[in-house]
């Protein structure tokens, strides 16, 4: 039999530490019968009283419910014991995460009488964890993907791309003369230049295309299901747009940028390939004078 006191003592020492949201629970897989300590009162913001089996499942979410009713069933047929983490909905939309450790406990037979578990709020957990993904694949003064993230996105694209015999455009976009913003009005003065600048490139591209920050005034853009025509009518929406007078600190200014385009397949069958001849024809732009693009290889 289980032995309810200790179930008692244990969350008797999770209640000395504060930092520790914990609750200790049973149920009885022949009465069907719950039993909790209130730690859960603090997990999922309801009465001691009023939690049983059927509350626990309406609070799980429910692009988690199948997984873990699958986890638990499992674990009533006798498997060894074994944790989950999943999501829970309080009220009407505050999402928190749980990390759910369970144990099956015989009778005398041997048979699974009863599980035993231990539900560790892990919330705080989880958002840091969001935080350090968020900032790897990020970059923190534009938001805009950085170029961890555009690797494993374009590699993915491209080869969608092949398996649907489409088009994809790789656009390398190089501020020009960006240095004398930052040598006349300082780098922060850049930074506000910068972030404005990035949220306009989001708004000349369309939905499932990428733009990446992956230098200090190096963009690149990745266009997916495109042809020449396409591409060349991003890139002009792209270049009109950002020539646009920005306001930073009362000052206007004017910022121009150089761009080049390899496109899949003329230009390259992989996307190292299709990155050094979209930078090659980018300069190519550049020698070209301000404000312009160029195709790889025209």
């Amino acid at each position: 039999m289980l032995d309810y006191q200790k179930i008692l003592e244990y969350q008797h020492l999770f209640d000395k530490f504060h930092t520790i949201k914990a609750a200790i629970y049973s149920f009885n897989l022949a009465s069907k019968k719950v039993f909790v300590t209130h730690g859960v009162e603090e997990i999922f913001g309801c009465p001691k009283d009023a939690f049983d089996r059927k509350y626990w499942k309406k609070m799980i979410h429910p692009e988690d419910k199948d997984k873990v009713l699958r986890w638990e069933k499992q674990l009533s047929s006798g498997k060894e014991p074994t944790y989950i983490q999943y999501r829970i909905v309080r009220g009407e939309d505050e999402v928190r995460w749980v990390e759910d450790h369970l144990s099956p406990v015989e009778n005398l037979f041997g048979e699974p009488e009863e599980l035993l578990g231990l539900l560790i709020d892990i919330t705080d957990k989880k958002v840091a964890e969001q935080q350090i993904e968020y900032m790897a694949y990020h970059d923190s003064l534009t938001g805009l993907p950085n170029r961890n993230m555009f690797n494993e996105y374009s590699r993915k694209a491209l080869a969608r791309c092949k398996r649907k015999g489409l088009y994809l455009a790789l656009l390398f976009l190089d501020l020009d003369n960006f240095k004398l913003i930052n040598d006349n009005f300082g780098h922060t003065f850049g930074d506000q230049v910068l972030a404005q600048l990035a949220e306009r490139l989001n708004q000349c591209v369309r939905d499932g295309d990428i733009v990446a920050r992956v230098g200090g005034d190096e963009f690149i853009i990745l266009l997916e299901d495109t042809d020449r025509e396409k591409t060349e009518q991003i890139v002009l929406r792209i270049l009109s747009n950002l020539a646009v007078p920005y306001k930073v600190e009362d000052q206007r200014l004017m910022i121009t940028a150089s761009v080049g385009i390899s496109l899949f397949p003329d230009h390259g069958s992989d996307i190292e390939t299709l990155k050094k001849n979209a930078d090659e024809a980018m300069y190519c732009s550049k020698n070209r004078g301000c404000n312009l693009y160029s195709f790889y290889n025209d």
